[in-house]
């Protein structure tokens, strides 16, 4: 049954360009009920803006913990 987190995230320009230029591929992130979740850079590229990545999001992950979608709230 996927399960649905929510987290809040505010990556600045600095470390998106890091992500770009390959030297990290995941990002960890705290979601509100407290869980660890480790994020494939790919799934984050789509909300990058000039400021980086911020705002509110919801992920919904399988029993394997594969991510099946990444929206924003």
């Amino acid at each position: 049954m996927p399960t649905t987190v929510t987290f809040s995230m505010n990556l600045p320009r600095e470390k998106v360009l890091l992500m770009y230029k390959a030297q990290k591929n995941r990002v960890i992130v705290t979601a509100d009920n407290g869980q660890k979740i480790s994020i494939p850079w790919a799934r984050l590229q789509p909300f990058v803006t000039g400021n980086g990545v911020c705002g509110r999001f919801q992920m919904t992950f399988d029993d394997s913990g594969k991510c099946l979608s990444l929206t924003t709230l």
